[in-house]
């Protein structure tokens, strides 16, 4: 009985086993992918989406917020039988949100500029007040308070 072929890993391994790794054959797989991808996809989403893998014909795709993700389940069909006249192997797309790090948005210390925009305004302060004579109880504690933290 012959013995079962081998498939591109187990070659790669043999061959250069220094060199052979999975991740380079996918990463180099999916960069063909995305720039396939970039070619249907609209293109306010070209710089968006990312790859995320490709694995037993699932693609995985990621946008960093909610609303990038509804356009792109709206292009979805459309993407999968054009990606599929080159990558027969494609059954599905999972599309998710894979939001930025909200760390480079937070500084530690509030500038001023922060500060002033955490305030009321005089008209605000006045409809607020004016409000909170006719408020319901539940409202009347919360609005004390915002307005107490508003003025210092």
């Amino acid at each position: 009985m012959r013995p079962r072929p081998k498939n591109l890993k187990q070659i790669m391994r043999e061959k250069w086993p220094e060199q052979a790794s999975s991740q380079k054959i996918n990463n180099e797989y999916n960069s063909e992918l995305s720039n396939e991808l970039e070619l249907y996809l609209p293109e306010n989403l070209h710089k968006q989406v990312s790859i995320e893998g490709f694995k037993q014909g699932l693609l995985e795709l990621t946008v960093p917020t909610a609303t990038q993700l509804l356009v792109l389940n709206r292009q979805r069909s459309q993407l999968i039988s054009q990606l599929r006249k080159n990558n027969p192997q494609l059954i599905s797309i999972k599309c998710s949100v894979k939001p930025v790090s909200q760390q480079r948005y937070n500084t530690a210390q509030p500038t001023p500029e922060r500060k002033l925009k955490n305030q009321l305004s005089a008209r605000s302060r006045q409809h607020l007040e004016d409000f909170l004579a006719t408020a319901p109880e539940e409202l009347k504690g919360a609005l004390e308070r915002l307005l107490d933290k508003k003025s210092n």
